[in-house]
Formats: structure tokens, C-alpha cells, sequence
């Protein structure tokens, strides 16, 4: 243990899970997260508010908590920059 984040809870997702879920299943997870670890995101690009407006909703609720976090969470975001044909 190094002692970098203050818990090893680990999440994975994925954009059109947090698109289909909204910010309603993005707190569910935080709140598993509350006292720190690593949510990773896959398919991120899913999450893109030029193209979605729930991926926005997503985005606008993520990244205040974030900030708000510093420390304890750790955010992951993978994907292709464009989806694959």
C-alpha cells in the first residue's frame, strides 16, 4: 500500500452507462466513492456534449466533484477520440 488515494474502491463504466443512467446513476457511484478511489470511464467519447446533451448533464455534474475531491478520487476517461465504424 503507498497510501496515495485513502481507499481502493475501483468502478468501471462506461459512457452510455452514464448516458442511459444520467447523473441520478453517476451519484450512485460517487457515493460508493465517497471515501475515495478510481472510477474509470470507458467509451468516454459516448460522453461528448457537442453530440450529447445527457453526456453534458454527465460532465456538469462530474467535474465539480472532481474538483471537490482532490485528493481522494481519481477519474479515468478511455475511449476512441471518434466511434469505431
Amino acid at each position: 500500500e503507498k497510501g496515495i488515494l485513502p481507499d481502493d474502491t475501483f468502478i468501471e463504466t462506461s459512457g452510455s452507462a452514464l448516458v442511459n443512467g444520467g447523473t441520478a446513476e453517476l451519484k450512485k457511484m460517487l457515493e460508493k466513492l465517497e471515501k475515495g478511489g478510481v472510477l474509470f470511464i470507458d467509451e468516454a467519447y459516448q460522453l461528448n456534449p457537442k453530440t450529447n446533451s445527457l453526456g453534458a448533464q454527465v460532465l456538469d455534474y462530474l467535474l465539480p466533484e472532481m474538483e471537490n475531491r482532490r485528493g481522494k478520487l481519481v477519474v479515468i476517461i478511455a475511449g476512441y477520440a471518434k466511434p469505431m465504424a
